[in-house]
């Protein structure tokens, strides 16, 4: 993989291609300390573990905005680092990605400072796109994990690896080819892996035939597995609601809630969409959890109850703004999002009762990912382009619109202490806004 340093914005040609419509025992105690001690001195404020941010909610709290917005950002490098829409990570200088070169799934770490490389590894991962995703290609779609010095990754095939951070070696892998039917839903895996505490908990298998399991870290044996339903493209997210810990995803059929410790259902409630597209990461607001799917508008569930027993009611439903694979963000009680209606157009919702604030123009894009930094938003659309706007329920609020990639962009962006790292189909940069 080549880096190269970039000293001015780049203005190359931009491609476009249809959308789709984480003794022996003196020898680990110091193994341990080590692994731990270059995690921490590496660890800055901006680091980006995880899918859509901290809290997998798409707020950011360690970003500093510039004082005034450039006339165009400046692209710092770039470096083909192969296909797929799983999101960039980043702990201190390290910036670590999952994607493909041919028939093998890519691991790598590359330095956030010059986009050197400093390890990558892969193993094999054949797989058949569906002609419905073709534009997607053959992944990987998930974004990994990292946690105490080690990389969770889950493939676009269900394989679930965990790797040394430091070093790229591999800790340990699950394959559920011999398990279920199928190791992926029809469109290929998409669902992001999350830590909780000492386990990461991925959603495998396909359709009606898999399980959301929560996997050992140290070790990767079972701990816990929801097996009820097959996975959806939707990630999970832990919240607290009337005192429980709870895990909430959409699956294939519903939107649910599992203890976050056991793995044992609280709730659920059944939401399909049509050729079951459930990707939609939901936003929980309170004891309210905002979903939506593909042409299926937006809802609010209302989630009560304490201990084991929980009940869910719908708060309110709008048809007026859809989300289907973008997740929306929230500020003082508006929602703002991507909806796929009129081709594409961002929205501000009530949180309380599902008023339309305002609507914006059409035409956007396929899909976008949006990010909350205080009261000002960062949306980056899969037309490539970076839009600045603020969190203001009264009118939609622009503030700056850059052309930020050579094509198209289905990863999310990550915010770091450098600038902002983008991935596009084939390559990753990191553009500063100074």
């Amino acid at each position: 993989m080549e880096s190269k340093l970039v000293t001015g914005s780049k203005n190359a040609t931009k491609k476009r291609q249809p959308g789709f419509g984480g003794g022996l025992v003196f020898l680990c105690i110091i193994a341990t300390l080590f692994a731990g001690s270059w995690a921490a001195s590496n660890a800055l404020a901006a680091d980006w573990l995880t899918w859509r941010g901290p809290n997998r909610d798409g707020r950011v709290h360690d970003f500093k905005l510039p004082a005034a917005w450039p006339d165009k950002p400046t692209q710092v490098w770039q470096s083909d680092v192969g296909t797929g829409h799983a999101s960039p990570l980043v702990q201190g200088d390290h910036v670590f990605l999952l994607s493909r070169e041919g028939d093998n799934e890519v691991v790598r770490c590359v330095k956030l400072s010059d986009g050197a490389e400093v390890w990558s590894k892969n193993y094999p991962a054949p797989y058949k796109v569906h002609p419905a995703a073709t534009a997607h290609g053959k992944g990987p779609r998930s974004t990994p994990a990292l946690a105490d010095g080690q990389l969770f990754t889950l493939g676009i095939n269900s394989v679930m690896t965990a790797w040394d951070a430091k070093t790229g070696k591999q800790l340990w892998q699950r394959d559920f080819s011999e398990r279920f039917k199928h190791t992926s839903p029809l469109y290929g895996t998409s669902t992001s892996p999350l830590i909780n505490d000492d386990v990461c908990i991925a959603y495998v298998g396909g359709d009606d035939d898999g399980a959301l399991i929560a996997f050992d870290r140290k070790t990767g044996e079972t701990r816990w597995e929801y097996t009820d339903d097959g996975p959806s493209y939707a990630s999970p997210v832990i919240t607290t609601i009337g005192g429980t810990r709870q895990l909430i995803t959409q699956s294939r059929k519903y939107v649910l809630g599992l203890s976050a410790s056991t793995g044992k259902l609280l709730w659920q409630e059944a939401y399909r969409t049509r050729f079951d597209q459930n990707s939609v990461t939901p936003l929980v607001i309170g004891d309210r959890v905002i979903i939506g799917g593909f042409r299926q508008g937006i809802t609010c569930y209302r989630i009560r109850g304490r201990g084991r027993r929980f009940s869910v009611s719908r708060a309110w439903h709008t048809d007026d703004a859809s989300m289907y694979m973008s997740s929306p963000v929230v500020s003082r009680g508006q929602i703002y999002g991507h909806s796929q209606n009129r081709k594409g157009q961002l929205f501000c919702i009530d949180v309380g009762s599902g008023n339309v604030r305002w609507l914006g123009d059409g035409r956007l894009a396929d899909n976008a990912a949006l990010l909350i930094v205080g009261e000002t938003i960062v949306t980056v659309t899969t037309d490539s382009e970076l839009i600045v706007f603020k969190a203001d329920a009264a009118k939609y609020s622009e503030v700056a619109r850059y052309e930020i990639a050579d094509d198209e962009v289905w990863a999310h962006p990550a915010l770091t202490d450098r600038g902002i790292l983008i991935k596009d189909e084939q390559t990753l940069a990191l553009w500063s806004l100074e």
